[in-house]
């Protein structure tokens, strides 16, 4: 087998191009999105929910966290930020190696690809706390793995799959778990920078746009969360179609994470001003549990009823 494995001009030079096209839509597409939230008005009844900052960076997040699945999902069955879905298929693998006595190779891979991903949340705890890393800081690191994930499969010699449901040819199924760690961190980015959950959280956003079209049959104002919901919900379908298009026509392509690293390096860059207020020293007793609760309006209201008794 040579060693550089898809080196054709449809395994490796028109997916290359094609994602060079996807990530220059996508760039044109965000700085068009930034202009309407920096030109539109606030009496837009239409635009005004781009006025806030978490909508302008989330739906970008929504359909590049779509479009990594959906590659995800086609090449290996199993997907690399939504833990839901591998947690429901590591269940559905226990049931079905007891059932049919199989060997729980299955069941190995999904803990692997679980942990890894718990392994990048604990990285970026870890830095944010010991070293005060900002979004910013992880934004070369993201570029980088997600380069060394493309050109790792092309030169060694793991790339092989399982034969039973595969072509020799594509990609281990290990290398989704090696992709987990750094959306471990990317998602507990998103997480812990003042959107309050995963923007791209699809179950909420059906639930909104039902909501919404309720709001339209009734002739009512739809609100501004059911806009967002809608927005991040279509932006979401419309990056897991692409991803899911790409993937299935390019299916032994070794190109499909640089230019996502790209993308999602831009993100984190201009994620700054999204950054909640740091907590300098020591982490409180909140921030050890890992809740989100906010106990300062209430210490602001003890205090004051303190000094007028």
């Amino acid at each position: 087998m040579p060693l550089f494995v898809g080196s054709g001009l449809h395994d490796f030079v028109i997916p290359l191009l094609v994602e060079a096209i996807i990530l220059l839509s996508f760039v044109l597409a965000w700085s068009f999105l930034r202009y309407l939230r920096h030109s539109c008005g606030m009496d837009s009844r239409v635009l005004v929910f781009l006025k806030k900052k978490e909508t302008g960076f989330s739906i970008p997040m929504a359909f590049l966290t779509g479009y990594v699945d959906a590659v995800n999902y086609v090449r290996y069955h199993a997907f690399s930020t939504m833990m839901v879905g591998n947690m429901t298929l590591f269940a559905v693998a226990c049931g079905d190696t007891i059932a049919s006595h199989n060997p729980p190779n299955k069941i190995i891979f999904l803990a692997c690809l679980i942990a890894m991903f718990m392994i990048g949340v604990y990285a970026y705890r870890w830095s944010e706390v010991r070293w005060q890393w900002s979004p910013r800081t992880w934004a070369p690191i993201v570029l980088g793995y997600m380069l060394l994930i493309d050109l790792g499969p092309i030169f060694h010699p793991f790339r092989h799959w399982n034969h039973q449901y595969a072509d020799p040819l594509h990609f281990s199924p290990w290398v989704v778990v090696a992709q987990a760690p750094i959306f471990g961190v990317i998602d507990a980015i998103a997480l812990k920078s003042n959107f309050g959950a995963l923007p791209w959280g699809t179950t909420g956003n059906v639930i909104n746009m039902v909501y919404s079209l309720i709001s339209c049959v009734q002739g009512t104002a739809v609100t501004t969360k059911e806009k967002v919901g809608v927005t991040l919900l279509a932006s979401s379908l419309l990056g897991a179609i692409v991803g899911g298009l790409w993937a299935s026509f390019y299916r032994r392509a070794h190109c499909g994470m640089t230019f996502i690293g790209i993308a999602w390096s831009m993100l984190l860059c201009n994620l700054a001003g999204l950054e909640p207020a740091p907590k300098q020293e020591t982490m409180t007793d909140t921030e050890a549990s890992g809740t989100d609760t906010d106990f300062s309006d209430i210490a602001d209201v003890e205090s004051e009823d303190s000094q007028h008794p």
